[in-house]
């Protein structure tokens, strides 16, 4: 009698799951959905590892010390910036050399900062 008992109690768990009864759907679309989150998940890891690195050059370095330091106001966005920056790159001035005279320039010293402008070019 204990035996019948110990097997009735097992295939109530388990044979419903094994026989087709709603917890075969609820285990195997808990089981699909694991699968999905874990595909994407290693996807997005792997994604990761493929972005191109941030380029960080003396564009940024100067709009590092002109717009986040200094807030000048003659720029709207950082990316603004970066723009003008490229765009006097282009045209020849001389933005390491700008970049490095901005290092040296004193407590975002308007006239400083203008004569590193003038000096090299931008």
């Amino acid at each position: 009698m204990r035996k019948s008992i110990s097997n009735t109690h097992g295939l109530s768990v388990l044979g419903a799951a094994a026989v087709g009864g709603p917890l075969t759907e609820w285990f195997s679309g808990m089981i699909w959905l694991e699968v999905v989150m874990r595909v994407f998940g290693l996807l997005g890891v792997l994604g990761l590892g493929c972005t191109t690195p941030i380029e960080v050059g003396p564009c940024n370095e100067v709009c590092d010390v002109l717009f986040n330091q200094c807030a000048m106001e003659s720029f709207a966005s950082f990316e603004e910036c970066e723009n003008a920056c490229t765009y006097g790159d282009e045209e020849g001035a001389d933005i390491p050399g700008y970049a490095s005279c901005l290092s040296d320039v004193d407590e975002c010293n308007t006239y400083e900062i203008v004569e590193c402008e003038n000096e090299y070019g931008w």
